[in-house]
């Protein structure tokens, strides 16, 4: 016999108890390893065993367990141990933030009022106020009766003016006296004998700047010392003498004018501006209307002569247009 050859390296550990698993069916075991089964230990002989440990052959009894016993009385306590030293006392911590101050408490119910106290001494006397308003006069008296005439003396000295006595009762209206004489009749007054008065009541827009307004129709025509042919702008004064004029119109700012708009109106004798006669008006908001007016009086020494109204501008629409002349002498 040869000698005995040297012991081989120790093997890799095996599984303990310690790794030992409950078996659960269809679970992948490994060979080698321990499963508990019905109160028994047992190994896995083959990788993927199948069946149940107890009743195949891929399994084998290690050995059977015993239940665990039922578990022992409580031990009494032991005596408390000595008290250890104090330990030394650790650094003040840091201080933390103040807290949320709390809510303003309910406020307490009202003390009872104390006794009033003595009075003090009086005060200096403050300066005097000012002078109030003067009243109102009041009534007049009633004037003494007049004393009695006394004999006539002397003459003395002049006395002082006595006063005025009261005014008697006014006495009652005496019977109306007759009618006098008719006065002898007065000259008849002249009678205005031409007259014409035009109008126009369709609003006229636009009207070109320095053109008379049209009239289209003749209200009122008395003689034949004023003309005019309806719808035409022209007045024609066929008499000399003095004539006396008056218009007026609704003026509006014209179609594609934004205000403020400025509208003027005059009167022309020949072509010619008779002063005194503009009028005019400044339209600041849109669709806003306004009158103008004016007179005058003229006179003619060389017949005819044509009066006009005339459009200064063309910011302007007019309408209800009135034109009227009367012959005075």
């Amino acid at each position: 016999t040869g000698p005995t050859g040297a012991t081989g390296p120790t093997g890799a550990m095996g599984p303990g108890l310690s790794t030992a698993t409950n078996f659960v069916p269809g679970t992948p075991y490994l060979q080698g390893d321990l499963l508990f089964y019905n109160g028994s230990l047992y190994r896995s002989n083959v990788n993927n065993p199948s069946g149940t440990p107890g009743s195949s052959r891929d399994f084998q009894l290690v050995s059977v367990t015993e239940p665990a016993g039922a578990t022992g009385p409580t031990g009494a306590t032991g005596p408390t141990g000595a008290t250890g030293p104090t330990g030394a006392t650790g650094p003040t911590g840091a201080t933390g933030p103040a807290g949320v101050a709390g809510p303003t408490g309910a406020t307490g119910p009202a003390g009872v009022a104390g006794s009033a106290g003595a009075t003090g001494p009086a005060g200096v006397a403050g300066p005097t106020g000012a002078t109030g308003p003067t009243g109102s006069t009041g009534p007049a008296g009633v004037a003494g009766p007049t004393g009695a005439t006394g004999p006539t003396g002397s003459t003395g000295p002049v006395g002082v003016a006595g006063s005025t006595g009261a005014t008697g009762p006014t006495g009652p209206t005496g019977p109306t006296g007759p009618t006098g004489p008719t006065g002898p009749t007065g000259p008849t007054g002249a009678i205005a004998t031409n007259v014409l008065n035009a109008i126009n009541n369709p609003e006229q827009t636009p009207v070109a700047a320095n053109t008379p307004l049209l009239f289209n129709t003749n209200r009122t025509e008395i003689g034949t010392g004023i003309q005019h042919t309806a719808g035409t702008g022209n007045f024609v004064l066929s008499q000399t003498g003095a004539y006396a004029i008056h218009y007026d119109a609704i003026a509006s700012e014209a179609s594609g004018v934004t205000p403020p708009a400025t509208v003027t109106l005059h009167l022309e004798q020949d072509g010619v501006k008779i002063q005194g006669t503009s009028a005019s008006v400044t339209l600041t908001t849109a669709n806003q209307a306004a009158t103008l007016a004016s007179n005058a009086i003229v006179t003619v020494t060389t017949a005819p002569s044509t009066i006009t109204l005339v459009a200064s501008n063309t910011s302007g629409d007019f309408s209800e247009s009135n034109m009227s002349i009367i012959k005075l002498n």
